[in-house]
């Protein structure tokens, strides 16, 4: 992973980009969502423009006391992601419409309009990611 540039945004088919701060947030995970293939046909966005396939993911170990489990018998766990790298940079243009065509995953304090407004004018694909990470963050601070 020494070649990602972070922060980076994890596309999944099940949800909105989740943006990624550090190889080590990246890499936290619930077991849950191994089980339930969570990483299945995902790939991530660096913020250098290259675009990463997730191939497989592994488990390597609980992550804390117990083993990573918690009192409802969830685990965090430590994982390892096979990716491989697109060979040619992915536009910002190409990057804007996989987060639009996710627009039903969003959701909050802010409108979808106010969204797309607000993304169409990032001059980077490290300034959407950036944008991103802020509705997180406030997505999950509120």
């Amino acid at each position: 992973m020494n070649e990602i540039v972070f922060p980076v945004a994890l596309f999944t088919n099940q949800s909105r980009p989740y943006i990624y701060k550090s190889e080590e947030d990246l890499t936290t995970a619930n077991a849950k969502a191994l089980k339930n293939n969570f990483f299945n046909d995902s790939f991530i966005v660096d913020s250098s423009n290259y675009k990463f396939l997730i191939t497989s993911v592994e488990k390597i170990h609980g992550i804390g006391l117990f083993g990573g489990y918690n009192i409802f018998l969830n685990q965090k766990v430590r994982i390892k992601l096979n990716l491989i790298r697109d060979l040619k940079e992915l536009s910002l243009n190409n990057f804007l419409s996989e987060v639009i065509k996710r627009k039903k995953h969003y959701h909050g304090n802010i409108s979808y309009e106010e969204i797309v407004s607000n993304i169409s004018s990032c001059g980077s694909i490290k300034d959407l990611i950036m944008y991103l990470l802020t509705l997180q963050e406030k997505k999950f601070n509120t």
